[in-house]
């Protein structure tokens, strides 16, 4: 009902705001033919570009391409934050098995995750592999108790990151890291690349679309311009 009344009471007002506009505003003012005629035409060139791009122009975007944009651009890929690849383990203190944890951490090359995966599911409360993924260091340290905010300095000291609390040890096993600043890995960036070059696709067909429909219509004499003199 209230709804209902919500939706009602919303229509009655749209409706007087109308008659309200009809009634204070001159014939030329209320006039909107030409706006409408516009945003008619945007509307079927848009679809019509959006029709032209789906049916003819290339999407393939190969690594070979992303490579090459990425080593002519880098510097243009600077990180505003750290980020890791990592094993993060929350494990209760009272299971003596936590000591291994570490130990299976260090065994592990990133692709081998079978027994980290096992281990993780018998012991630990909470856990999560970013391994093939680069994450923001931020979004694994905010699991362990008394991080500082700036976690350059664990990096620093090396892959291992322990914590204990009343209840818990925490590990967040370090496989690779970029430090806020630096260059950002291109398996970070492949995909902003990849629409980097898409888009750069669009801005040039849609511009040889144009030049195209220009020139035909010289060729086919589908327009005349007219050159008036002044005194």
């Amino acid at each position: 009902i209230l709804l209902a009344e919500d939706y009602i009471k919303k229509w009655i007002t749209t409706e007087l705001l109308i008659k309200k506009a009809v009634e204070n505003l001159t014939v030329s003012q209320r006039d909107v033919s030409k706006e409408l005629e516009e945003y008619k035409n945007s509307l079927i060139t848009y679809r019509y570009k959006k029709e032209l791009m789906a049916e003819k122009m290339d999407t393939l975007v190969t690594t070979a391409e992303i490579s090459d944009f990425y080593k002519a651009n880098e510097n243009n890929f600077i990180l505003a934050n750290d980020i890791i690849k990592a094993i993060f383990m929350r494990i209760p203190l009272e299971d003596p098995l936590r000591l291994k944890a570490l130990e299976i951490c260090k065994k592990t090359k990133g692709e081998e995750l079978a027994e980290i995966q096992e281990f993780c599911l018998r012991h630990a409360e909470s856990y999560n592999l970013y391994v093939n993924n680069w994450v923001d260091a931020r979004i694994v340290l905010q699991n362990m108790p008394e991080m500082s905010t700036d976690p350059a300095g664990y990096f620093a000291r090396g892959r291992a990151i322990e914590k204990t609390d009343e209840k818990y040890y925490y590990l967040v096993y370090v496989l690779s890291f970029r430090l806020k600043g630096s260059i950002a890995p291109l398996d970070y960036v492949s995909v902003n690349i990849r629409d980097l070059i898409i888009n750069s696709r669009k801005t040039e067909f849609l511009k040889k679309l144009e030049e195209d429909i220009y020139t035909e219509g010289v060729r086919n004499q589908k327009f005349k311009i007219y050159n008036y003199e002044t005194e």
